[in-house]
């Protein structure tokens, strides 16, 4: 396979077939795209400043306490994991382990209570949109670095008006962020896999997999599990270094997510296992609830039932991201 620049007219194998890779996610404009000058970047963030102090106001005078917001069960397992509980003994995180730790940081600054929870999620909501806009803007050829920076701030700023930063049912927007925030990590390396060390690079991709593995359930698993396929599209120019990448990535994703578990489970990851795998839907009982026929997707034509319940956000999202993929393959 001929090497040359990951950025810039190179040539890729996906299932054994040599293309030549036009400009798209990988392209390269030029060293202004790596420091595209401090005011556009600050653009975005100040935007996120904003709607956060709004939200932290609204919060301060109004906090919810109900349960089915998510609000309690955020601040249950940031509290647990604060005091270094026993995952799986002494409590069960059904919304994640390293979505919580993510939140963690954010809990302890606003001040380790419900309040500090509500926030947390808030903000990292904000990060989640600023990871998700920029990773759809990013896909846009044609677009100054400027340009794309200012089209990230005002895309966030559609989506903190639209959902007022709450981050909803069980944190479901942040919990789906989480490609988005894998986004930085994996594309480096996915080029590292094609051109460097196979078995280094495939162990890279395996941990942050594994970590992402254990953001959520319904996240985490298909991320991994999508990861595994992009290595298989991407190619690497013969099956045998493929197998080495795909073992390295096995092998990366057991030992990060292991060691989490190992840690936060306090060395017994049977309870936790056994509660996720299993007690979980006695507990959880909404996630196999007798729902009507429309509700739910069964087969590849019920996906525009997924459509038709969709709230105004995750239309513009849908709408952005199936216009950005447009232009990035040249429709």
């Amino acid at each position: 396979m001929t090497k040359s620049s990951p950025y810039s007219g190179q040539k890729m194998t996906i299932l054994g077939i040599s293309i030549t890779k036009r400009e798209g996610i990988f392209a390269s404009h030029d060293k202004r795209d790596a420091h595209p000058g401090k005011f556009f970047i600050i653009v975005p963030l100040l935007t996120l400043i904003v709607f956060l102090a709004f939200r932290a106001a609204v919060l301060f005078f109004s906090h919810s306490t109900g349960v089915v917001d998510g609000a309690m069960q955020t601040w249950f397992a940031l509290n647990a994991f604060g005091q270094y509980q026993q995952l799986g003994e002494d409590f069960q995180s059904y919304l994640g382990i390293t979505s919580m730790l993510f939140l963690m940081p954010f809990y302890v600054i606003f001040g380790a209570n419900l309040y500090a929870s509500s926030m947390a999620a808030s903000t990292a909501l904000a990060i989640g949109y600023l990871a998700t806009m920029h990773g759809l803007l990013r896909l846009m050829r044609g677009l100054t670095p400027g340009m794309r920076w200012i089209l990230v701030a005002a895309g966030v700023a559609v989506l903190c008006c639209l959902s007022q930063l709450s981050p909803g049912a069980s944190l479901r927007p942040i919990r789906w962020a989480l490609p988005f925030l894998m986004l930085p990590f994996v594309m480096p390396l996915l080029w590292t896999m094609r051109d460097g060390h196979a078995l280094r690079s495939g162990l890279w991709l395996g941990i942050v997999a594994g970590i992402g593995l254990l953001w959520s359930n319904d996240a985490g698993v298909p991320a991994f599990g999508a990861l595994g396929v992009a290595i298989l599209l991407c190619g690497t120019g013969s099956w045998r270094r493929t197998m080495i990448v795909l073992s390295g990535y096995v092998a990366g994703a057991l030992l990060s997510a292991g060691a989490i578990l190992f840690v936060f489970t306090h060395g017994a990851p049977w309870g936790w296992l056994s509660y996720n795998f299993g007690a979980v839907r006695e507990d959880q009982i909404w996630y196999f609830s007798p729902w009507e026929r429309e509700t739910r997707v069964l087969n590849i034509w019920d996906i525009g039932l997924i459509v038709a319940a969709m709230g105004k956000e995750t239309l513009l999202a849908l709408g952005l991201l199936l216009v950005s993929l447009g232009v990035a393959i040249g429709l």
